[in-house]
């Protein structure tokens, strides 16, 4: 069973936040050819089916950079999530800094500092609570922490934050800092979905644009960097696609498995 690993923002998503229609098309193509298709992406469930052409895909998902995996009928297969000392460990961090945060939980996603909210944030409504109040409220559960700032900043908290070795830090842009449990990553999680359906994957392809793909390249054998990767991404790729708005998905997927 061969199995083709795609990350949206930056990859199969524009610049414009749009779904590559061409993308689709090969994607459909590819998945009509034998070849197993999974969305592997930072963004929560309901950030992804917000698009009813990923929806309309039938594929099964990761989420949050591995720390939820759904299956096709996107029925919950596994989580893992932030220890709540590790939660507030992280966090105490982070309200050192002017940043604007994220946090990604069972019951909403909180944020603090929404007067510093960037505009490539999205634009969801979230709940206004300060991270004390959020770690005090019942039967919570924290998926995953983002920060965004500037570049230069974020690095030295991630180095930080990076102190508590019970997490995991990836940059999915520069300006984007995401915190999750050790067991989260989407290399880690395409392994476990492969246990998790019983199956042995014969190839491992994948295709991403961040910091956060990285761990998913680590465990395929074929992977494809964006041409708008950063320049150390594209250096632990196997070979360099075309741009997310020059339908580099699409042309991947075609030359991957000769379908031109």
């Amino acid at each position: 069973m061969n199995i083709l690993s795609i990350d949206l923002d930056g990859t199969l998503l524009t610049s414009d936040h749009e779904v590559s229609k061409k993308g689709l098309e090969m994607i459909q193509k590819v998945k009509e050819n034998g070849v197993e298709v999974i969305l592997n992406s930072g963004r929560d469930l309901n950030e992804i089916v917000m698009y009813p052409e990923l929806e309309a895909l039938k594929t099964p998902l990761i989420c949050m950079n591995g720390t939820k995996i759904y299956s096709h009928e996107h029925k919950l297969l596994h989580e893992t999530f932030l220890k709540k000392e590790d939660y507030f460990t992280s966090m105490k961090t982070l309200k050192e800094f002017e940043i604007y945060t994220e946090v990604y939980t069972n019951q909403d996603v909180y944020i603090q500092r929404d007067d510093l909210r960037p505009d490539f944030a999205l634009d969801l409504e979230r709940a206004l609570l300060d991270y004390k109040s959020i770690g005090e409220k019942e039967n919570i559960v924290f998926y995953k922490v983002i920060a965004h700032g500037e570049p230069e900043e974020l690095q030295e908290i991630a180095k930080l934050v990076k102190k508590n070795k019970n997490i995991n830090v990836f940059f999915s842009y520069p300006y984007c800092m995401e915190i999750t449990d050790k067991s989260a990553a989407k290399g880690l999680a395409l392994r476990t979905y492969e246990k998790l359906i019983n199956q042995e994957f014969e190839t491992i392809y994948a295709i991403g644009d961040g910091g956060n793909d990285l761990d998913q390249f680590h465990v395929a054998d074929v992977s494809v960097a964006m041409e708008n990767a950063p320049e150390y991404i594209k250096k632990e790729a196997t070979f360099v696609t075309k741009s997310r708005d020059e339908e580099g998905v699409a042309y991947a997927i075609e030359h991957l498995f000769k379908l031109i």
